[in-house]
């Protein structure tokens, strides 16, 4: 990384309008109250997002305030605008702890410390330093990374304010501090929030909470406040415009880093963070280059439920690179599922109904989707129901299921033997969804990354293997979709409709209405027209951009793929292996020059 680039106008490493008086000041003299609330955070990590969040949980609203945040940084406004602020008062600053009024440790003030990935600060800063006039910045990105990793920039390095924060966290335990991981909050902000809000110890109720995730996103907030803001500091930017609110997403860092620096920072962060308990769980993305993590799969025969579903932070110990699951005789099950042995005894006892439909797929194919298509059409409406499919789902309980009244659609990860008996001596009819693995592998992957529970901190290509090999939930695809294809040969008889994902996406008129032929059902081709398009548009999202997802893998990771999939599925027979052939023919999924079928020839030929 050049280092000849010039270096930004600084004072002693503060901002050129910070004032060492001003600084002394607040160190000495500013009376903290002892229901202020401070947001700690390294410039560019959320703060102004963060700010807002908070103010409106304090006053229990889902409107967002009409003040700029920047006038509650301690360092950046006057004593007077801050001190005459009514209460409770959010403030916030980016020096250390040692540097913050006396008053706020003595009093012990909430304080919440938002981490955002440095990769993101290092690009947001940059730009944001571009605009500054005073700042006289024309280097380079290049230049401006070099800068910023050996802490030559504002308030000094990332690495070292996020480690004399940890530091704080250790040595003061009994202070509430409250850590907020500005990814997280981008992915789960009504999560997040309510932690927050609990943190606080307020009482906001989960719809107000949900509002304010609603109208804090980052549209919302850049249409609210660009126009007071380059109203009131326009004029301290390039072209009078105010650059705060510039993109506000979680990886435009992969825009700017070049392989090589991506490779670099990592490095970096090993070296400088290694002895820190905390990690980014961003640092090990897809997106990451990172390939230390122990690739193991955890086993655990007992675990403790938390009430918090999702992750924030993960400790950086023996868990790292590792999914936490149930096992039972050689079956991998979630960690929440209850106790294994009775509950398979119990759904054996399960008393179907004939008019059940049971709708069986390896998880992450598609049930959710499909059980709201078939709940429509046995119900010809093409209103989506307000229920919870996961609800359905028999592994997870039957005795509310044995409640509700028949015609039920109910759903299943498991093996056709380990179904209810009911379900084959009554031949419901079943529903066997099944999805290409390669799509089934990167959804997988995303959601296991959401799950507390799966205690998952590793890479895609540890988890790649782990999913090649059954580590995982409900054992590997292969084995599963092998297994309920020799069932429907062996059941002729048995009612059993196969139902492919993709062929759904590309026309679900035709898909949904040969499930309207295989339910028995009288269904309108306008109703089945309207149910296809009502049930469309966040399934087509989330399957072009889990599609983007694995079109970005690594070519190397990709032949990798081909070979072993293409060896597992050619062990597949009838009208599932012609399929593939057919889904593989078009190169539906494959990136181009990387086909199964070229990478398939190739080793033929090399081991010839």
């Amino acid at each position: 990384m050049s280092a000849s680039d010039p270096s930004p106008i600084l004072s002693n490493l503060f901002p050129i309008y910070v004032s060492t008086q001003l600084l002394a000041t607040i160190l000495c003299f500013f009376q903290i109250l002892s229901n202020d609330v401070i947001i700690c955070s390294y410039p560019k990590s959320g703060f102004h997002w963060i700010w807002e969040v908070v103010t409106m949980l304090l006053n229990n609203t889902s409107v967002i305030s009409k003040e700029l945040p920047a006038k509650y940084v301690l360092e950046a406004g006057t004593i007077k605008n801050v001190q005459q602020s009514p209460q409770p008062r959010v403030l916030g600053s980016h020096l250390y702890y040692e540097e913050l009024p006396v008053s706020i440790r003595e009093k012990k003030c909430k304080i919440i410390n938002v981490i955002r990935d440095p990769r993101a600060v290092a690009v947001s800063s940059f730009h944001f330093f571009t605009k500054i006039k005073e700042s006289k910045w024309k280097g380079t990105w290049a230049g401006y990374l070099n800068l910023f990793l050996n802490g030559k920039v504002l308030f000094n390095g990332w690495f070292q304010h996020t480690q004399l924060w940890e530091r704080v966290r250790q040595n003061n335990p009994d202070n509430p501090i409250h850590v907020l991981s500005y990814e997280d909050a981008k992915k789960n902000p009504f999560y997040e929030f309510k932690r927050l809000s609990q943190f606080l110890q307020l009482d906001v109720k989960d719809s107000t909470i949900m509002t304010i995730a609603e109208n804090t996103n980052f549209s919302q907030i850049k249409t609210s406040k660009k126009a007071i803001a380059e109203h009131r500091l326009g004029s301290v930017f390039v072209g009078n415009t105010y650059p705060l609110y510039r993109k506000g997403t979680e990886d435009d860092w992969k825009s700017h880093f070049t392989l090589q620096q991506n490779a670099e920072f990592e490095q970096i962060y090993k070296d400088r963070m290694q002895n820190n308990k905390m990690q980014l769980k961003s640092i090990v993305t897809p997106g990451s280059l990172d390939t230390g993590c122990v690739e193991t799969t955890r086993y655990e025969s007992k675990f403790n439920l938390s009430n918090r579903m999702f992750k924030t932070f993960v400790a950086d110990g023996d868990l790292a690179g590792s999914v936490t699951v149930k096992e039972y005789e050689g079956r991998y099950f979630p960690p929440d599922m209850p106790d294994i042995p009775s509950h398979l005894k119990r759904l054996q006892s399960f008393d179907a109904d004939a008019s059940d439909v049971i709708i069986c797929a390896y998880p992450k194919s598609g049930f959710h989707w499909i059980w709201d298509v078939v709940t429509m059409l046995i119900n010809n409406t093409s209103r989506i129901s307000k229920e919870l499919p996961g609800k359905y789902s028999l592994e997870l309980g039957v005795r509310k299921m044995e409640q509700i009244p028949p015609p039920r659609v109910l759903g299943s990860h498991l093996y056709y033997e380990e179904l209810p008996a009911s379900i084959r001596q009554k031949k419901c009819k079943i529903i066997n969804v099944i999805r290409d693995p390669r799509a089934v592998a990167v959804s997988s992957y995303h959601f296991f990354t959401k799950i507390k529970e799966s205690k998952w901190n590793g890479t895609w290509a540890g988890y790649l293997n782990l999913f090649l090999n059954g580590k995982v939930l409900f054992n590997d695809w292969f084995t599963y979709t092998q297994l309920w294809e020799r069932v429907r040969q062996n059941n002729p008889s048995n009612p059993t409709h196969v139902l492919f994902y993709e062929d759904a996406i590309q026309n679900p008129f035709n898909e949904f209405k040969r499930l309207a032929r295989f339910l028995q059902l009288d269904v309108k081709d306008y109703m089945i027209r309207t149910i296809a398009e009502q049930t469309k548009f966040s399934i087509c999202n989330l399957s072009k951009r889990r599609l983007l997802d694995t079109i970005r893998l690594q070519e190397a990771c990709l032949r990798a793929i081909n070979i072993l999939y293409i060896g597992k599925v050619q062990r597949m027979t009838g009208n599932l292996y012609l399929y593939y052939n057919k889904m593989l023919n078009l190169n539906r999924f494959t990136k181009k020059g990387c086909s199964i079928t070229n990478c398939s020839s190739n080793l033929l030929s090399t081991r010839q």
